[in-house]
């Protein structure tokens, strides 16, 4: 197997189904963690939630608009009308859950259909797992434990949007001032392991029963609950496959 990989070209690995997002037509890639009892040795969700892992303090977030980059640009056919995206639903799920999952994510609440299937893929594969492993995580005790969410006032919150501003790189104003914010929580957090200083706002632990966060944008605030009602559904629906494994 080795071999084989070494031997590929780029081109031909492009062409293994998952490994290019612009080839997905399911809403899922095939790069999730895979257990092989050698590099691997247990899913990481399983292995949070027992305390089978350093105990170092913890910042985890995500943003807003996950997904939504996803079906905008890398879908096939983004999905423009209810028989569309009941059929983009049916290739992901099935038939038998499109009722279901148009219930939990319609169109209307979203202002679109590409928004109403973005926010369902943002919920399977980034808000619900990060609220999994945070809670594992605080469950058994990891020294520090804190959330938050990158969600500016203006514009879509798609992935990657917040990658450069740790870096201080940013393209307007706005994004410059959120951008200092999340530099001066990073750097404390990576001098002592707590973001906080005297004269910053506060930004909380982690409370699994309140699922508070920070919301990282034009003015810092803490707020509970995002997404809560719907990852509910999906850390109880056999349906919510997580990319780190349960």
């Amino acid at each position: 197997m080795a071999g084989c990989l070494r031997a590929a070209t780029a081109d031909e690995l492009l062409e293994v189904p998952g490994a290019n997002l612009t080839t997905i037509t399911n809403g899922r890639a095939d790069f999730y963690t895979n257990v092989d009892g050698y590099v691997l040795t247990e899913n990481p969700l399983q292995a949070f939630r027992a305390g089978r892992v350093n105990p170092v303090s913890v910042i985890g977030g995500t943003t807003r608009d996950e997904n939504l980059a996803t079906v905008q640009f890398f879908y096939e056919s983004p999905p423009t009308n209810d028989t569309e995206y009941r059929a983009a639903i049916s290739r992901l799920f099935g038939p038998e859950e499109e009722d279901t999952l148009v219930g939990m994510y319609p169109p209307s609440s979203y202002g679109s259909h590409v928004g109403a299937l973005a926010a369902l893929l943002s919920d399977l594969t980034m808000h619900c797992p990060l609220r999994r492993v945070l809670r594992g995580l605080s469950e058994v005790g990891a020294p520090s434990v804190r959330r938050y969410l990158y969600s500016p006032r203006t514009g879509a919150a798609a992935h990657s949007a917040d990658a450069a501003l740790p870096l201080g790189i940013a393209s307007t104003p706005v994004e410059a001032a959120i951008s200092q914010n999340i530099m001066d929580y990073w750097v404390s957090f990576a001098a002592s392991g707590d973001p906080n200083d005297g004269a910053r706002f506060d930004w909380p632990a982690y409370d699994p029963a309140t699922d508070n966060y920070l919301v990282l944008a034009e003015d810092l605030e803490v707020a509970s609950g995002f997404r809560s009602l719907q990852c509910d559904f999906w850390d109880t629906d056999p349906l919510g496959i997580d990319p780190l494994g349960d």
